[in-house]
């Protein structure tokens, strides 16, 4: 796992693609990075736009980039100014070898098209990973004729076809399911082969640039009869074909872009229906012609839990019942009254995990230490804070605890008595909220659930024992 501050800048002079150590921690590796957005056909190639996550702090917007050689991947937050050397700072964060097309869901998952596959995963976070190992394919050799891929901020995915018709469909999630002829929905046909590029603001509003440089944008087409291209605004009177290298909105709702010559510039979008001029953009740095993708996303890689707390006050009971530990039965034969010890002895295993309902992934190992929910004996659940266990976010905890007692036990003359020792087996639900720190070095925190097995009130009872009638019998002499 990569670790970084956000706070951590360096600036060396590195040569385009070609990484090394710049001092400091040895677990960080920087790239000369650059950007480019273009298809063979000189198209822009659709950017994720990505909204904010449902966390109470906002994971930060970093910045994904390809570059033309090959094919190394960097990730960082954006420009704040055009001094600000992005590409020295970047970090390396794996490989996508041969990718023909590279875009991110709203949720920050990275999907990418490779010899006409469809491939969706998590972002690298390692230097030397190849992304396409650990990906899943998703979609068949025919979505190498699509000319512009790109998702709306609610995760629709739009795709223009060759042949200029516009899909709308879900993300795919089975390379064996068709998306165009299963899933997606024909929205648009015509000329949409014809746009240098499309995306979509943080709103839901669909820009596109047109083949005569213009930028326009409307509300999406719903079907084939809603004539976008006829109908949609254009923004200003600036001619847009010189960024096609890479044009998107952030998810605060900026518009960036990178013109021909590699130089990066942004628009703030705090006004109404802005026109974006040219003559306002903001510089943000230069070099990115060299690569050949980029694109928005989210930090939302887990590094590290600083902080962790149950919420045993809406935790919930699924179920109690009896778990038999051992039994022992004691027959006396005999006129006399017998005493015996029962004792016990046994070890009972606890299972746990947990699981969380935001978008956050974690490439390794996560631990933390907490304290341990029991159930009580008056049925309630707290958490035991008298010590302490090292749990693992990512895995299934295994927990082991021994019950151990003796009783006395007395058998009447000619008879026997059976002695069990039980305990109560609990499933429970504990919500917890949790302060994370991720890749980047970014704070927020998120909510979830803790499910587990909690063993309680180790129980012995006596209950008479009826001998087997074959034992009577043989006692008696009749076989």
């Amino acid at each position: 796992m990569l670790r970084i501050s956000a706070s951590q800048h360096c600036f060396c002079n590195i040569h385009p693609f070609h990484a090394r150590s710049c001092g400091g921690s040895p677990s960080m590796h920087l790239l000369q990075l650059g950007v480019g957005l273009l298809d063979d056909q000189g198209s822009l190639l659709g950017a994720s736009l990505l909204p904010v996550m449902t966390c109470s702090s906002f994971s930060e917007t970093l910045l994904f980039c390809v570059t033309q050689r090959d094919y190394v991947a960097g990730a960082g937050l954006p420009p704040k100014h055009n001094n600000d050397n992005f590409m020295a700072r970047a970090v390396l964060v794996g490989i996508l070898k041969d990718a023909s097309r590279v875009f991110f869901s709203p949720e920050g998952e990275l999907f990418s098209i490779r010899g006409g596959f469809l491939y969706r995963g998590h972002m690298p976070v390692s230097s030397g990973q190849d992304w396409f190992n650990t990906a899943k394919k998703v979609g068949q050799y025919d979505w190498g004729f699509y000319r512009i891929v790109t998702f709306d901020p609610q995760g629709s995915l739009y795709a223009i076809a060759q042949d200029g018709s516009l899909y709308k469909g879900p993300a795919p999630s089975n390379a064996y399911i068709s998306w165009q002829y299963r899933q997606a929905t024909k929205i648009g046909s015509g000329s949409w082969n014809s746009l240098l590029g499309l995306f979509f603001d943080p709103q839901g509003i669909m820009y596109a640039v047109r083949s005569d440089g213009k930028l326009v944008r409307r509300s999406p087409p719903t079907s084939v009869q809603d004539n976008w291209l006829g109908t949609a605004t254009q923004v200003g009177n600036d001619n847009w074909s010189q960024y096609t290298r890479f044009l998107a909105f952030s998810p605060q709702g900026d518009l960036w872009g990178v013109n021909k010559d590699g130089r990066m510039y942004t628009w703030p979008g705090a006004t109404v229906n802005p026109s974006y001029p040219h003559r306002e953009a903001i510089a943000m740095g230069s070099g990115f012609s060299s690569c050949r993708f980029i694109a928005f996303t989210i930090d939302t890689t887990l590094r590290s839990i600083e902080r962790f707390d149950f919420l045993p006050e809406s935790a919930k009971i699924v179920s109690m019942s009896p778990d038999l530990l051992t039994s022992e039965t004691y027959i006396n034969e005999s006129s006399q009254m017998l005493r015996y010890t029962f004792s016990v002895y046994k070890e009972v295993t606890q299972s746990s995990s947990f699981s969380q309902g935001h978008s956050f992934t974690v490439e390794t190992s996560v631990t933390f230490s907490a304290g341990i929910p029991v159930i009580n004996v008056n049925g309630s659940v707290s958490i035991d804070t008298s010590k302490t266990e090292t749990w693992n976010f990512t895995q299934t905890n295994e927990k082991k605890e021994t019950f151990s007692g003796k009783s006395d036990v007395t058998v009447l003359p000619h008879s026997a008595i059976r002695v069990k020792a039980s305990v109560t087996k609990g499933e429970i639900l504990v919500p917890y909220r949790a302060t994370i720190r991720t890749i980047f070095g970014n704070v927020s925190t998120i909510e979830g659930m803790y499910q587990g097995t909690s063993f309680y009130d180790l129980n012995v009872s006596q209950e008479d024992y009826k001998k087997p009638a074959l034992m009577s019998m043989r006692r008696l002499c009749i076989l």
